[in-house]
């Protein structure tokens, strides 16, 4: 939920925007319960570059764009590299990324392909198991690449994955998740909406 996919700046229709009231909805019932704010995002690093698979190149060729690490502009830095403000939180979600981080429950994560999970070790990998998570509630943006990649990945290694329906969107705004919820309820773990995730918070 960066600002690459949301800022207006950055995007003519930046309509994925729309899940970050769901996201912002669910975030102090799930401090208050103890379930821990990942906030996964991409932060490639220079030494990173060279490993990159071709096909990272394609899918982010676009608007004069060659690829992570090509320049933005003096304002925006280079494409989703680490420190980079276009790989920064949205606006209104790095503001409460800063309340978690002062709370001591939101954690930055940063990845480098569209699984946060892929690979022998990751740096998400190293979290989760240092912590002894076993659970991972999903949302955000990226409904037909990065979620579904992670999910499937978390899935493999034996995490229980809970996709939240409203508050997971495509990379280009439009709706149609059903596909990508349907996979995850039916092969690869459960399927919910924040609604209902507010309510088990308030029962417990």
């Amino acid at each position: 939920m960066q600002n690459f996919f949301l800022h207006p700046s950055l995007r003519t229709k930046p309509l994925g925007s729309e899940c970050v009231g769901p996201v912002q909805k669910i975030l102090p019932a799930c401090r208050s319960s103890g379930i821990t704010i990942i906030w996964l995002n991409w932060g490639v690093l220079n030494q990173d570059l060279p490993l990159l698979p071709p096909s990272h190149t394609r899918v982010f060729h676009e608007d004069g764009l060659s690829g992570i690490g090509s320049k933005i502009s003096t304002r925006w830095g280079r494409l989703l590299m680490h420190g980079s403000r276009n790989a920064a939180l949205y606006p209104p979600l790095q503001e409460e990324f800063h309340k978690g981080l002062e709370m001591g429950t939101d954690h930055w994560v940063n990845k480098n392909r569209m699984s946060g999970l892929w690979g022998r070790s990751t740096e998400l990998a190293h979290f989760l198991e240092s912590r002894d998570i076993s659970a991972l509630i999903f949302a955000g943006v990226g409904a037909d690449q990065s979620i579904p990649g992670t999910f499937v990945d978390a899935y493999s290694r034996g995490y229980d994955c809970v996709m939240l329906k409203d508050a997971v969107i495509r990379n280009n705004g439009e709706p149609n998740t059903q596909p990508v919820n349907y996979n995850a309820g039916m092969s690869y773990g459960f399927v919910t909406d924040t609604t209902r995730l507010l309510e088990s918070l308030r029962q417990s």
